[in-house]
């Protein structure tokens, strides 16, 4: 067995030219905060009282150090009390503590709310995706976005565009503190600053460019984790445990490498900080001491603006290490528009002619299509179905079968032709009422987890006696009886705790629930055992008397009684007719029967 990995190269290739793009994707986020802009102005209020209290620390140290240290006395010239100013600096930073509090409560309430906005917003557009988006698109490349990206994103809220506006705030403010101070010792101290903002934006360029294959390689990685897991039982059966994993582990250390990259220069950012730190607090002792034995500054300045460098390289350092975090942040939030904004695709159910209550008149006219290019699935195909008509699909595997019915749904647009539902086109009919009176059972019956009730009403609001009348018209009241909560049995995940046949059942009960107007059939009795098949072809009977019906088969019993029979070979229809005419020719359905075969293969 081949390992096989998904596509590498389509995020990092969309992302590398990003920087214009990721700089429209900050504005963009800053718009999300409008709703909020009554809480984000108190949590700039709050950054500002929480500053002003940082930066009034040095201010008492001079102060403390000038007016009662150096005069070794208790109350100053002023006639304040050393303890009334003691007191000040507590309730001050107490004031400092509280503001800070409500800031972290209020970011955290406000950064949550974006991300909650935008995983919505990331889903809801999924969902509108087509299928033939969806079908070319990684499934893990989605997951991705919705779930990694927008947490990146909940990040640049709660912890990294606050500390940015209160660190350049603070640094502001320090700087503005510091030359208020001593202007001369100030402008020593900043001597360090030019080789540190060179190092800053050598970190910056460096982790942009990293983190651009480090959010394409989760991609990879979610998408092949998502793919295996699927179809790990596929991956049992044919041993290729071995293969797969080598896949994996090929991703997970391309993973690692990028990761460590970036661990690397996040760590440059405090060490690098701290020895700049370290270097201005040298210079602005040497300096002051120099300075103070010529008499041009008090020790109380020296001793205040080493206290004030202490707390301008904090910010600068956590200015540097933010650069990590906002770049994934906005790296991230460039992959999420890249979802959301993918309008010209997004299908729009409401437009065209409403048609609520369908009757199930279908028609193909001349209809050709294909997934791609021109290698046509479907070649002129032409039927008529009437109202309330039985009629069925049969032919070899890749026919075009189960095509005729993603067509009927709505899920693709044809090249050629014209499909009619109830005599209108069926581009002129809106997508959300068309699919409402569709309803398809598959061969392979898909399951949420959840409830056996929500699994069949879908969470519509759907009364309890149409539930129960589904239940009961599709045969599979006395498997839910047999379940000890009934409809509100629990269901895992893809309905791994339930047979084929349960499942099979259900999904008749789904569609019956959701009254449809034309029903399908898509192999439906395929896989189980003739026990469930009684059942189902009951169910089928019941079901078809009052709608259209169409049935792609693969047993015979299930299709005799159709009023149309179509045959269909390489996407074109050979044969059309009910059992009895189509017998009583020579035929490829014919010989079908008399040799025996299945219908369908």
């Amino acid at each position: 067995m081949t390992s096989t990995t998904p596509n590498t190269k389509t995020d990092s290739a969309k992302t590398k030219n990003s920087t214009p793009k990721e700089q429209g994707s900050f504005i963009r986020l800053v718009g999300y905060l409008k709703p909020h802009i009554g809480k984000s102005l108190l949590i700039a209020l709050l950054i500002l009282i929480t500053n002003l209290t940082v930066l009034l620390k040095p201010w008492f140290i001079k102060i403390i150090t000038d007016e009662y240290l150096v005069a070794k006395q208790l109350v100053n010239s002023r006639g304040i009390p050393l303890w009334a100013v003691a007191l000040s600096y507590v309730v001050i930073m107490f004031l400092g503590m509280l503001a800070f509090y409500f800031q972290v409560v209020l970011i955290t309430k406000v950064g949550q709310l974006v991300a909650k906005e935008l995983r919505e917003k990331v889903f809801k557009t999924i969902q509108l995706f087509p299928l033939s988006f969806l079908d070319k698109t990684s499934a893990g490349r989605l997951i991705t976005r919705t779930t990694n990206d927008v947490e990146a994103v909940s990040q640049l809220f709660t912890d990294i565009l606050v500390s940015l506006l209160k660190d350049v705030i603070l640094l502001v403010g320090i700087i503005f503190a510091m030359f208020s101070m001593n202007i001369k010792l100030t402008l020593w101290s900043l001597v360090v600053l030019p080789p540190m903002i060179l190092l800053i934006f050598y970190i910056r360029n460096k982790i942009h460019e990293n983190w651009i294959e480090l959010k394409a390689i989760t991609s990879r990685l979610n998408s092949f984790i998502a793919e295996n897991i699927s179809g790990m039982k596929i991956v049992q059966l044919f041993n290729g445990k071995k293969e797969k994993f080598e896949g994996f582990t090929k991703l997970n250390n391309q993973y690692f490498e990028k990761a460590l990259i970036q661990l690397r220069m996040h760590s440059l950012s405090w060490p690098s900080a701290n020895v700049f730190e370290s270097a201005a607090t040298a210079v602005v002792l040497i300096m002051g001491m120099r300075m103070l034995n010529q008499g041009q500054v008090n020790i109380g300045d020296v001793i205040g603006l080493t206290f004030y460098v202490r707390q301008f390289f904090g910010p600068v350092a956590d200015l540097a290490e933010s650069f990590t975090q906002i770049e994934s942040a906005l790296v991230s939030a460039q992959r999420i528009f890249e979802i959301t904004d993918q309008r010209d695709i997004i299908e729009d159910l409401d437009k065209g002619q409403a048609l609520p209550n369908m009757k199930g008149d279908i028609e193909f006219r001349n209809v050709w299509f294909a997934y791609d290019d021109e290698n046509w699935v479907l070649k002129d195909v032409s039927f008529h179905v009437k109202p309330g008509e039985t009629f069925a699909l049969i032919g070899e595997t890749g026919s075009g079968k189960t095509t005729i019915i993603s067509l009927l749904s709505g899920f693709y647009d044809i090249q050629k032709g014209d499909i009619f539902i109830d005599g209108i086109n069926i581009r002129d009919i809106k997508k959300r009422d068309l699919r409402s009176q569709v309803s398809v059972v598959l061969q392979d019956v898909f399951m949420f987890s959840g409830t056996i009730r929500e699994n069949i009403t879908l969470n519509d609001d759907i009364d309890e006696a149409t539930i129960l009348e589904a239940v009961e018209r599709s045969h599979s009241k006395s498997m839910i009886d047999g379940f000890s909560k009934g409809l509100d049995e629990p269901v895992m995940e893809r309905g791994a705790t339930l047979s084929m046949g349960q499942r099979q059942l259900l999904s008749f009960a789904r569609a019956l629930a959701h009254d449809p107007a034309i029903f399908v059939l898509d192999e439906a009795t395929a896989n189980i055992d003739t026990k469930t098949e009684i059942l189902i072809q009951q169910a089928i009977e019941d079901i078809s008397k009052d709608r259209t019906t169409i049935i792609i088969a693969h047993r015979l019993s299930t299709i005799r009684n159709s009023d149309l029979i179509l045959v269909l070979s390489d996407g074109e229809i050979i044969e059309q007719g009910n059992h009895d005419e189509l017998m009583a020719r020579p035929s490829t359905y014919r010989s079908m029967i008399e040799e025996g075969s299945s219908v369908a293969s």
